[in-house]
């Protein structure tokens, strides 16, 4: 939220406290700080929303705001004494830190409060480096090229651009019964639990997290996840390695490398580019589908035990099937045209299937 409401007592019976982006005196606490390469910004807070917007200057600013809703405007000044928005600098760092006596929470002050909020409006250069902890609450970037570590509990993750490279420490972003929504990232680690949605639209590198999660993710270079009792959609991927435990995963493009490590879950993989480099699939319980469009061709080596291994039709001429026993064999060939192709695929599967589509389905 980019804007505050301005102070207001609604009624004898309503008592609110918000304020205005629009006027400096709104602020219940303003600071500000010379900013440069070195700075650092840590943000601890609970119960409100940060938003973080890029000030275009060498200085940091923080707004930060208060609004109660409470029956009776007398608690509710006294509950708003029993916030403490704490903002220091040491050095190179500044820290906010909202801190709330225990006695906001009694039954005696939180009987009759409809609501409450402790919010933060930040300016920074988008260089510095930014750390954020909030608990039922919003978090909204904009553009960020310094470094980020957000951890986000029952809240909304509302994202610009974030800019950081391959460059030590690596932006990472936690979140716990959250949603998130990302335009745009470069090298990037998301650990998500709990967490119904999370959107990456584009990535360069990419490293999750998850379990109980809903992933969507646009175009990345290369991710990787570990992944348990989540849905994950890829939409394309040129490098995916992947270990999953109850996982569903649809892709719908791979460009070079696939490797996957599965327990009971399930990949489909619409297409595979022309000349990609490998595939090395181990599955248990698991089943796997993956279509080739005509065009491509790959050297199969394969194993199953208590598992189908299916290939078109149109190849099975050129595959050399080895049984060990009576549930396991193994499967060696060319499937495709082309005898001089480098792609490999190398899989074992037990209790499960891994199939071959083309594009006609047989």
């Amino acid at each position: 939220m980019k804007r505050f409401i301005l102070i207001s007592i609604l009624s004898t019976f309503a008592y609110a406290i918000s304020f205005s982006s629009q006027e400096i005196s709104d602020c219940v606490v303003l600071k500000s700080f010379a900013a440069d390469n070195n700075t650092s910004l840590k943000i601890n807070n609970r119960y409100g929303t940060i938003t973080v917007v890029d000030s275009q200057v060498d200085s940091v600013t923080i707004c930060g705001t208060l609004v109660i809703d409470h029956a009776n405007p007398q608690i509710a000044l006294k509950s708003q004494s029993l916030i403490v928005m704490d903002i220091t600098s040491d050095g190179n760092e500044i820290s906010v830190k909202t801190n709330y006596d225990d006695r906001f929470f009694s039954p005696s002050l939180s009987s009759g409060r409809k609501s409450f909020n402790v919010n933060y409006v930040v300016k920074i250069p988008s260089y510095i480096n930014l750390s954020i902890e909030n608990s039922f609450g919003d978090v909204i970037l904009d553009d960020i090229s310094g470094s980020i570590n957000i951890s986000l509990s029952h809240g909304n993750l509302t994202c610009s651009r974030l800019l950081r490279d391959n460059v030590k420490p690596l932006n990472s972003i936690t979140l716990n019964h959250s949603r998130a929504k990302i335009p745009e990232a470069k090298w990037l680690i998301v650990e998500a639990y709990h967490s119904p949605y999370v959107e990456i639209a584009k990535c360069q590198a990419l490293s999750v997290i998850s379990e109980y999660s809903t992933i969507d993710i646009g175009n990345v270079n290369s991710i990787v996840f570990s992944s348990k009792s989540d849905i994950y959609s890829i939409n394309k991927v040129t490098n995916c390695i992947s270990e999953t435990w109850l996982t569903k995963t649809k892709i719908s493009e791979i460009k070079d490398i696939f490797r996957a490590t599965a327990e009971m879950s399930s990949f489909r993989i619409d297409k595979v580019e022309r000349g990609f480099s490998e595939m090395e699939i181990i599955g248990n319980n698991s089943a796997f589908t993956i279509v080739c469009d005509g065009s491509n061709s790959f050297m199969l080596t394969a194993k199953a035990d208590n598992a189908a291994i299916v290939v078109p039709e149109a190849y099975k001429d050129n595959i050399t099937r080895k049984s060990e026993s009576n549930v396991v064999f193994s499967l060696s060939g060319l499937v495709g045209t082309d005898q001089n192709t480098l792609s490999r695929v190398n899989a074992s599967v037990s209790h499960g299937k891994l199939e071959f589509l083309s594009l006609s389905g047989k």
